[in-house]
């Protein structure tokens, strides 16, 4: 589904460069690149969404160069696509449940099928007595664990994770791990990048190592 081909970013403060970096990910895929800071992996997943150019190469999306895409081609993909960074992002005036609903009401979903699809969120990732808190005063995980609903709720196409682990517990690592699992399993094609210190939790994952802007198989 989507394809690195031969990508090179040079960023002006030199750190966090990409050199010819050539990356497969099949539909349907699961992908862990593990690297250290400055490795490249932030450059890796902004390419990936098309909100960083190359400098040289191509990203491909189903064989579309993201870069000729047009307006209309590239929103479809961006809807179809979701992005997950370190730190959480909410919106603080509303509760719990009206986050997790949010990208359904964008979508243009019925009510009752919000409703549904929002509820079985909540209780996959354990906040449903939480539904009507508000965002402030939440702890790491649990916002996290809100963005996790926001995305299994969009069913993506393609989910980019920028390193969503580095402030989890153990205990929310491995409910993270079987997140990606579960949407592996409805066709999600996932590419995660995060430190190397957890990564042999992975099963059933290709891995590979950033170094220096580099990939190494």
């Amino acid at each position: 589904m989507l394809r690195y081909d031969n990508v090179t970013v040079t960023n002006s403060n030199g750190f966090g460069n990409l050199k010819n970096v050539s990356l497969e990910l099949p539909s349907g895929s699961l992908t862990v690149v593990i690297g250290s800071s400055g490795a490249g992996k932030s450059s890796l997943i902004d390419v990936g969404a098309g909100l960083k150019k190359c400098n040289s190469g191509r990203l491909l999306v189903e064989n579309k160069d993201i870069s000729q895409m047009n307006s209309k081609s590239y929103f479809s993909f961006l809807k179809a696509t979701a992005i997950l960074k370190k730190k959480p992002r909410l919106i603080e005036r509303f509760n719990v449940y009206e986050n997790i609903r949010l990208p359904l009401l964008l979508q243009g979903h019925r009510a009752k099928y919000i409703r549904l699809e929002t509820t079985k969120a909540l209780e996959y990732v354990g906040l449903r007595h939480k539904e009507l808190s508000p965002i402030k005063g939440l702890n790491t995980s649990q916002k996290m664990r809100i963005n996790l609903a926001q995305c299994l709720v969009r069913k993506p196409r393609l989910l980019l994770a920028n390193d969503p682990t580095f402030n989890l517990s153990s205990d929310d690592f491995d409910n993270f791990r079987e997140f990606l699992y579960t949407l592996k399993d409805i066709g999600t094609t996932i590419l995660v990048v995060m430190d190397s210190s957890r990564v042999g939790k992975f099963k059933n994952a290709k891995i590979k190592t950033l170094w220096r802007g580099e990939l190494i198989p």
